[in-house]
């Protein structure tokens, strides 16, 4: 188990030692412990003791926010509850006489469950007994199973072969002009081509997993057991040497594919690997925001819904008139087949895209990578679309 002393602290208020523990075995969300002991002076002054113990869980915590913080020892008439109100305090029973003056407070609910026991020769502080009642997440939670496409360049030349054998001109002869149809039938066959040539793997997922632990870093846990257990002092040295080497490797390549994201403008995925970073919930947060020149949230509503609302004042028909002539005259608006394969090939498939014929959600990464085999067949239908829009407008 490594040790390392974060912070101590002697004044006439407070001492005060902070330090960080990792033992050989820790639950997999929490990556180190912050132990920190503390001795408050019965004629202490309350406010200065909670604030030097304030100061030191703030530090601790931005050194690393998903470690575990406690606080115990003898506190007299200082209480925390009010200094650091997340955290959570384990002691409930006496600890000397009838008064409970020897705490313990932590950032994990319902971590302990106390229980006194004598004190120690002639002592008049009772001993407590904290007996673990943490449940970790991977026995909390039940593990779970998402099915996958394997992208193999195997499978997706065989994919690219099938596309390419296919008559696509037979299905818009035999769907004729009715464009719903023919959209069902080529989303159906499309699906049906990529369930069958395109191999699926159940992957299990498990609550605590990291989103940058890799094989690789599977790999070397499990070589680090087996040294702990069978091998030798030399052994699980180079085994724990080459684990955290394994895995600063894994956190940079995961820190690579998010700035990835970032600068190829993918917001979406990258906020999502952010708060999986960060260990964000997705839990529904009640926030309150205070504007200005508003009193309460009528004004507010009503505010906003006078301006929504300010276009009910204008009259578009004359707009609308023009654009619907401009939409009937199909000279106005041409689809190329270069039109329709940039369309295909910007789909996002982290986005529920909806185009002129195609409602692309699971079907979104064949469209994207396949676009030059649709392109073709896939221009007279949406020529077809804007025909039939272009009736109904007139």
């Amino acid at each position: 188990m490594s040790v390392t002393v974060r912070e101590h602290i002697c004044t006439p208020d407070v001492k005060l030692l902070s330090v960080s523990l990792r033992p050989f075995y820790l639950p997999r969300e929490f990556p180190q412990l912050f132990i920190t002991v503390v001795y408050i002076h019965p004629r202490a002054h309350a406010p200065s003791a909670c604030k030097t113990v304030y100061d030191v869980v703030q530090k601790l915590q931005s050194i690393s926010p998903d470690a575990p913080a406690f606080i115990l020892g003898d506190f007299n008439h200082v209480s925390l509850k009010k200094t650091v109100p997340n955290f959570h305090q384990y002691v409930t029973c006496p600890t000397r006489r009838d008064k409970t003056l020897d705490l313990c407070y932590g950032s994990v609910k319902e971590a302990y469950k106390s229980s006194p026991l004598p004190p120690l020769g002639h002592g008049d502080h009772n001993c407590v007994y904290l007996m673990p009642t943490y449940r970790t997440v991977l026995k909390r939670e039940k593990v779970s199973t998402k099915d996958t496409k394997n992208w193999t360049e195997e499978s997706v030349q065989r994919l690219k072969a099938c596309f390419e054998c296919t008559n696509w001109d037979m299905f818009i002869k035999a769907c004729g002009g009715d464009l719903d149809q023919l959209v069902d039938v080529i989303c159906s066959y499309v699906a049906y081509c990529r369930d069958m040539i395109i191999p699926c793997k159940r992957v299990k997922m498990y609550s605590n997993n990291k989103p940058w632990v890799t094989k690789s870093v599977k790999a070397c846990i499990q070589t680090k057991k087996l040294a702990f257990k069978h091998g030798t002092a030399s052994e699980l040295y180079t085994a724990k040497k080459d684990l955290k080497i394994e895995i600063l490797r894994a956190k940079q390549d995961y820190k690579s594919i998010l700035e990835n994201k970032m600068a190829a403008n993918n917001l979406g995925s990258a906020w999502s690997s952010m708060k999986a970073i960060a260990s964000i919930s997705n839990s529904k947060n009640i926030s309150t925001v205070i504007l200005e020149n508003f009193d309460s949230d009528s004004d507010l509503a009503n505010a906003l819904n006078n301006f929504f609302c300010r276009f009910d004042t204008y009259d578009f028909s004359t707009v609308r008139q023009e654009l619907s002539h401009k939409l009937a005259d199909q000279n106005h608006f041409t689809i190329e087949e270069g039109n329709v394969e940039k369309a295909l090939s910007s789909v996002n498939s982290n986005k529920s895209l909806v185009l002129t014929i195609y409602v692309v959600d699971c079907l979104s990464y064949v469209l994207r990578n396949f676009a030059q085999f649709f392109t073709t067949f896939s221009t007279s239908p949406y020529k077809l679309s804007m025909s039939q829009n272009a009736g109904r407008m007139q």
